[in-house]
Formats: structure tokens, sequence, C-alpha cells
């Protein structure tokens, strides 16, 4: 049964939410944002109702607190019709949708149910991609595989690549074709705004009191990954201070004397090369793989169909498009764009028109190309045959020389 928080200082708004919720769901009810962040440290939240404001603790704070406990549990912000900036601004810090009081009991279900859906797939997803190799058909993608399969047993591995690539796809095909397959794999892709201290807090967990709210002790992602695999993206944001104690393999919790022992493989996601690692694994970016584009864009619209309960197709020509495109955000802005397009859809099927401009721009003036330079070669043999198949000649006549002449052939 999923485990849903709420947390808002009105009682008879809780009351409403444990009403409305209590029976398919177990609802925790919490009167301020510090009561929730201490229900969020002892018991795993799937889904959290939270009050933008509230005295104390106000609502995007307390938000920012849960995600650094716990990033898993899907947060849907509650706010009045006076207060929307608020709740816009909740969603860039990583809550998943609002509802605006007063909501009706179909709403709530509504959007209660839709959330544990799409993230119970997301779960799904996951755990398939785990066990699938890597997506493509290209000699580049077929030398990374056998790549992989010589690293596996290496503690500490540096995957580089520009932003986008997929670095914690790769990470999850060295986990489970190696000796850990099948235990933990935790992912975390590092920010700018995670100060020292909080990094800190993730990283090695803390003991009960080590900080002003008086919280249950909870093990860091390190000591989570035990027997398994950690994947750190943006490597190179973490603090020096930090790297030299992953580097030692021993820490303490923050508030605590005892040393533990780091017990897991740990991958390193960068785009920074001279970081130094045991291992260095170099990803190719996309538009070195045309090849494999039809194909990552074949799953990515099973994947978001699935995702979002559609049937949506591409017309042949959008996988032209997208084969002709360079893709600078990679992997992450493909799987991204085929997103939107999968939600926006009404027809069924998504043609040229609504692929984003800058591809079709792209598209086109691709296309433009090849029917010049088709016209360009069918002129030129047409002044050859005119000239009796003397190069030379047809080269004289096109004013051009011969090398140029062959060239263009």
């Amino acid at each position: 049964m999923p485990n849903i928080l709420v947390i808002d200082d009105e009682h008879s708004i809780r009351e409403s939410f444990s009403l409305i919720l209590e029976g398919p769901y177990n609802v925790t009810l919490a009167a301020s944002g510090e009561a929730g962040l201490k229900a969020v440290s002892s018991q795993k939240q799937d889904l959290i109702f939270l009050d933008c404001r509230m005295p104390g603790m106000n609502g995007l704070e307390t938000l920012k607190r849960i995600k650094e406990i716990d990033s898993k549990p899907e947060v849907i912000m509650v706010t009045a019709v006076n207060d929307m900036q608020s709740a816009g601004e909740a969603i860039r810090l990583g809550a998943r949708d609002y509802i605006v009081k007063p909501f009706d009991v179909d709403q709530l279900l509504h959007l209660t149910e839709q959330t544990l859906r799409r993230k119970a797939l997301t779960n799904v997803k996951v755990n398939t991609q785990v066990a699938a190799e890597l997506i493509g058909n290209s000699e580049t993608i077929k030398k990374l595989g056998q790549d992989i399969t010589t690293i596996t047993t290496k503690q500490k591995i540096l995957i580089l690549g520009e932003a986008g690539t997929e670095k914690e796809l790769v990470a999850r095909v060295i986990h489970e074709q190696g000796k850990r397959a099948g235990k933990p794999f935790i992912s975390i892709s590092l920010s700018p705004t995670l100060s020292n201290a909080k990094l800190k807090q993730l990283f090695f967990g803390f003991e009960k009191g080590s900080s002003t709210i008086d919280l249950e002790a909870k093990s860091g992602l390190l000591e989570e990954a035990s027997d398994g695999t950690i994947f750190i993206n943006n490597y190179d944001l973490l603090p020096e201070e930090i790297k030299k104690i992953i580097a030692s393999s021993q820490y303490t919790r923050l508030g605590g004397q005892n040393k533990m022992t780091i017990n897991c493989q740990i991958i390193f996601g960068s785009t920074n090369t001279d970081l130094a690692a045991e291992v260095k694994f170099f990803l190719p970016p996309l538009c070195e793989r045309p090849s494999d584009i039809a194909t990552l864009a074949t799953y990515f619209i099973e994947k978001h169909n699935r995702c979002h309960a559609k049937e949506v197709e591409f017309d042949p020509a959008v996988l032209d498009a997208f084969a002709g495109y360079s893709w600078p955000g990679n992997f992450d802005q493909l799987s991204a764009v085929i997103e939107q397009l999968v939600l926006n859809n009404q027809e069924g099927k998504v043609s040229l028109e609504e692929i984003p401009i800058n591809i079709l721009q792209s598209y086109k003036a691709n296309a433009g190309q090849n029917l010049l330079a088709n016209f360009e070669r069918e002129y030129i043999q047409a002044v050859i045959e005119q000239s009796g198949q003397d190069q030379e000649k047809a080269a004289n006549a096109l004013g051009i020389n011969r090398n140029l002449l062959t060239a263009k052939l």
C-alpha cells in the first residue's frame, strides 16, 4: 500500500485529505514543515502533499529539506489561488505538480492515482533498463559494449562524455554485468546549489540530533549502496574535501565518531577530462552515432507511450529529420523532445510540422543541399555525355579543372 504524507498547518485540510485518501493509501498527517521532515526521515513516503504557505518553515524550505533527506517521494504542492508564484517556484525545485484549494474529491483522487501510477511506471522502466544493453547498433556502441566487459571489476570508474550522454545507463550496464548485479544501484546527479554541508549529509548520513531539527539517525548514500554501486554524475562539482574522503574509502556520519568503510563500486560521471580515476571510460556524443538515432527514437517513443498511457508513432520523415540533426544535448535532449511530442500529440502520429523548429530547419537545409548536389551531378553527367565522354573537354566547358570535375562526380 503506498504511503502518503500530508503536511499542512490547517487541521480541516489535513482531515479532508485523510477522509478522501485513507483506505486505498496509508496516510500520515503532519501539522508543520518540521513535523513533516521527521515523518520523511522515519518512514518511506511515496507521495507528499505539501502546503505552500505555513508558519515557521514554509513550503519551499520544507521542499528543499525533503529533497535533501530523500529525493524519491513525489511532492505535490497545495496552494491558494493567490499563491501561484510559490507553486511555480516549487516545481522548479523538484515538486511534481500542484493542487489549488479548495479542491474536490474527484480532482484529488485523480491526481493522486495519476502521480503514483507515473512513479510506478518510472520504477519499472528503471529496472528494465538495468537489465538492458546499450541502445543502438552502430560500431561505436558495439565497441562500447565490448569495453564495458573489461572494466566491471574495477572499484572506481570515471565515465567521460558531453552533457546529456547516457552516462547513467552505461553505469547501470557496468553494474548489471559485474559481480554486484542484483545488489543496490544508487544514482545521484550533483547540482551547484548543494552546499558542502548538505553534500556531506547526503553521502555520509547523520546521527540523531546532529542537525537543527532533531531527526532520527539516517544512513547516507554510500552506506545505502553497500555491496552494490553508486553513480555520481557531475563529479567535478563535488568539493575537494569530500573527494578526498571518498578516495580514502573511510568516513564517519555527521555527528558520529565511528569510522565506516566504503563497500561499494563508485562510478563517476563528468565532462572534465582532467579528473584522475582508476579507469577512464569515454562516451561518444550522439552526433558521432547518427545510425543509432532512429533506434533510440523508437526506444524513447515506446518508453514515453508506456509512461503516459498513449499510443503515438512517428511519420517516417520525422526519423529522417532526427537522424540529420546534431543533438547538442545528446541522449537527454532526444528523450525530452520525444516526451514532449508524445504529450502534445492528439492524432496518434507525429508529423514533421510538430517537431521543434530548429530540428525542422536543419532537416530542410540538409534536404536542400542534397537536392542541389544531385542537380549538379546530373548536370555534369549531361555535359560529359555531350562531350563524348571526354572529361577534359567537359571540364573546359564547365569552366573547372579536371580534378575538381572528378571530385564532384
